[in-house]
């Protein structure tokens, strides 16, 4: 059995004159090119909500922030009318289911 410390080469940085080269030419900062640092969702609504502060009619006046650039909102009008039709259909084929989904949309509707 063979105890003992064994030989070990020192750990060492490889920084090839190679290795930094190619870092420098890819570093952006180095040619000039900087990304513009963009804002982030609540600046944005801060500078919103501060700037336009309006002093009036003896008390300030602000607006609140708005996203506007949501996209719109969609229908799903097919899929409810898919539902509505196999509904419909399910109600046809059976007298008590239709008329206990008849009672209960009437006092749903009476109720508000």
């Amino acid at each position: 059995m063979i105890c003992g410390k064994g030989q070990m080469k020192p750990l060492r940085e490889d920084n090839t004159v190679c290795s930094v080269t190619l870092e420098q030419f890819w570093d952006l900062e180095s040619i000039g090119i900087m990304d513009e640092p963009e804002e982030t969702d609540g600046e944005i609504a801060i500078n919103q909500f501060v700037n336009p502060v309006q002093w009036k009619n003896n008390r300030y006046e602000v607006r609140w922030p708005w996203k506007s650039l949501d996209p719109p909102l969609q229908t799903k009008f097919a899929l409810c009318l898919d539902r509505l039709k196999v509904t419909a259909k399910r109600l046809q084929q059976d007298n008590e289911l239709m008329k206990t989904y008849n009672d209960t949309s009437m006092i749903s509707s009476t109720k508000g």
